[in-house]
């Protein structure tokens, strides 16, 4: 999933979450970032981002966005296209750089804010311990 697919899907959460039979409007979710966290971000900035015109974040952007909306911040980027011939569904290993992908997406649920500390430390990992770590915790799940 691309950047713009997830801010569009954060923004209907939050809509939602909210009591909105809708997503919030971006100028709504511009207007909610500066009630909540006191910094401000533009209507048109979060239109450049959903549009696909915006496709990074600088850090201070993705810490303010990933704080308001309860996820990890590695959450915000686009997610990387798997190498041809790799098929991942359904895979028992995806192999490195998805791992640190995998762990994104662990960290990404905001109730699981209590991991995003270890979810670093492992996304520092080397790839062969990263790997070790996998099978690991792959035979234990499938126990």
């Amino acid at each position: 999933m691309d950047l713009a697919d997830k801010m569009k899907a954060l923004r209907k959460q939050v809509g939602e979450k909210n009591g909105r039979q809708r997503p919030l409007t971006q100028a709504e979710l511009a207007q909610a970032i500066h009630a909540q966290t006191g910094t401000s971000i533009s209507q048109g900035y979060l239109s450049q981002l959903e549009n696909g015109k915006r496709t990074h974040l600088t850090s201070k952007t993705r810490n303010q966005l990933a704080t308001f909306f309860g996820v990890h911040p590695g959450y915000l980027v686009s997610d990387p296209e798997p190498p041809s011939g790799i098929a991942t569904a359904g895979a028992p290993h995806l192999p490195h750089p998805f791992e640190h992908h995998t762990l994104a997406k662990i960290g990404a649920h905001p109730h699981r804010s209590h991991l995003w500390a270890l979810l670093n430390v492992l996304m520092e990992l080397p790839a062969d311990d990263l790997e070790d770590l996998h099978v690991l915790l792959s035979a234990r799940v499938r126990k």
